[in-house]
């Protein structure tokens, strides 16, 4: 090799070898400044409240924290289970969100867990939400263990303003006396509810009380309550009152109230009821349904399987008073009242001139412990203002051998429970969409919405 080039290639290992230390300690300054910036950049652990980065709820005082006006708009996320008995400490946790600031942003549960949350029973709105705009909440589950606010179940009326509104009621949010509440949400106004779940007993001197929700004037979709409601008036086993949208969900916990109240919602007031169903037995003073005690909007492909009972008022195994429309449903739980002289159905207790009945059934006893010749009894209504369609009651089963306690018997068929069991079925009730929307069983016709849930 020539010399020079011999020392050129000294040169270049003497180069390399010189410059490797100094490599290495820029590439660990590099690292340690990638990592600082790891730990001390506060969105990457808590969020900022933006959609793509919501700020991370991790235990009670985060929820506290959201009550505070700068916050209402932002976007949260839960990253594990959260404990909320201290609320109990403080004369309950007062809800998040007001009718003049109300909660818009979005709440992702993220499939974790809220427990012991203990309500404040004083204002307008109740619940972890009290009044939410156009907001998304998703994914949330209630869960409670504790018993005090059980302890209203045998309340009475203590005053003029405890006594149930008139019959039919228009809600007026308002009114001094409007309160509504829900375990999760106090009123909902074009908000969406998804995917949430409540676990918890709730009772209130209020009106619109509802196992997951107070008011809903917006969508809840695919979301239960299994829980005992004990209210006022117009409460439900999911909703106190909806007047949007109630799809996929269910409620599975008994009801008990001074006024109105059904096992789903207490009023379905102009809204609609979509493929959900409701189990709870209903007992109250006053007009209920095992669905819904009033219904002024749409009931369609739904269900019923709890028993109903009652001193006072109307009583349908589904509706206790229909003035809108009920479609492809069905009930199958008992009714049972002290007097039968206001309207006792095995589907609806009374079926107002508005009212429409359509390729629906019921099968559930109907029975009055007090006897008397102005019976307004019937397998399908106690009383029929308005329409039926292609409607069945089991004569068997329902102990009744008419449709219609009083009114026009028209499109209400009587069935033995043979006939309306198995393929029988089909043969018997032709007008029900045996492809699309009902399915035979051993038993009776179920809904085939029901397969998928």
């Amino acid at each position: 090799m020539h010399p020079l080039e011999t020392h050129q290639n000294r040169s270049k290992i003497t180069r390399t070898a010189l410059n490797f230390p100094v490599l290495l300690l820029l590439v660990l300054i590099q690292s340690c400044m990638n990592s600082l910036e790891t730990k001390t950049d506060p969105t990457e652990e808590l969020g900022d409240g933006t959609i793509e980065n919501p700020f991370r709820i991790s235990q009670y005082d985060d929820l506290l924290m959201m009550k505070d006006e700068v916050f209402l708009d932002k976007h949260f996320i839960q990253v594990n289970d959260i404990d909320a008995s201290k609320s109990k400490e403080f004369g309950g946790f007062i809800p998040i969100g007001t009718l003049e600031a109300p909660f818009t942003g979005s709440y992702d549960g993220n499939g974790y867990q809220i427990t012991d949350l203990a309500y404040n029973d004083f204002g307008k709105f109740m619940g972890l939400f009290g009044y939410v705009k156009q907001a998304e909440i998703q994914n949330v589950t209630m869960v409670s263990t504790l018993h005090d606010q059980t302890q209203e179940m045998g309340m009475v009326y203590s005053n003029l303003n405890d006594q149930p509104p008139s019959d039919p009621f228009i809600p007026d949010i308002d009114s001094e006396n409007f309160r509504t509440g829900g375990t999760l949400v106090g009123f909902n106004d074009g908000g969406v509810i998804h995917n949430c779940q409540s676990f918890s007993r709730i009772a209130s001197r209020r009106h619109f009380l509802g196992g997951l929700v107070g008011y809903n004037a917006g969508e809840v979709s695919y979301s239960f309550a299994n829980g005992d409601v004990a209210g006022l008036n117009y409460n439900g086993g999911l909703v106190g009152i909806n007047s949007g949208l109630i799809q996929h969900s269910h409620a599975t916990g008994d009801l008990v109230s001074l006024g109105m109240v059904g096992g789903l919602t207490g009023y379905n007031f102009g809204g609609q009821i979509i493929n959900s169903f409701a189990k709870g037995n209903v007992g109250s003073a006053s007009t209920n349904g095992g669905l819904a005690a009033v219904n002024t909007g749409l009931i369609q492909a739904s269900y019923a399987t709890g028993n109903t009972n009652t001193s006072v008022g109307k009583s349908g195994s589904l509706v206790g008073r229909n003035d809108g429309e009920i479609r492809d449903s069905y009930s199958l739980g008992s009714v049972s009242r002290a007097e039968p002289i206001y309207g006792a159905g095995s589907l609806a207790g009374v079926n107002l001139v508005n009212g429409v009945i359509i390729n629906s059934f019921a099968v559930g006893h109907v029975s009055s412990r007090i006897q008397t010749d102005e019976y307004k009894m019937g397998g399908i209504t106690g009383k029929n203002k308005g329409t039926i369609t292609s409607s069945y009651w089991d004569t068997q089963s329902t102990g009744q051998a008419t449709g219609v306690g009083e009114g026009n018997p028209e499109g209400a068929t009587g069935l033995t429970t043979q006939q309306m069991s198995g393929p029988a079925a089909e043969i018997n009730m032709p007008e029900f969409d045996w492809h699309t929307i009902w399915r035979t069983t051993a038993g009776y016709p179920v809904l085939r919405w029901q397969e998928d849930e």
